[in-house]
């Protein structure tokens, strides 16, 4: 009764949600690619992943070291790496 959200009528609010937000059934939880998103810390993460339905994201905590090795591996899997943060060329971009 008392939520300002809901009652909707001074500007700048942010509206509520509705049934037409939703998207389909089949793309909800995915990556705006089509691939599900999965975190990785080291490349035995990388063996449990299948490259045609699964994307790779690679940890914060993971230095530039381990990064250059996991998007190499990642690369040679054919699998979509999100953040890279490295060149291909293995340097730091």
């Amino acid at each position: 009764v008392d939520n300002h959200q809901r009652k909707q009528k001074s500007r700048g609010r942010p509206g509520l949600p509705k049934v037409g937000y939703r998207g389909p059934k089949s793309a909800r939880g995915l990556h705006p690619s089509g691939f599900t998103d999965n975190l990785v810390y080291n490349i035995n993460d990388l063996d449990n992943l299948n490259p045609k339905e699964d994307a790779v994201r690679i940890g914060h905590s993971v230095g530039t070291k381990k990064r250059i090795v996991i998007v190499t591996k990642a690369l040679e899997g054919k699998f979509k790496v999100l953040n890279a943060r490295v060149n291909r060329d293995a340097s730091k971009s």
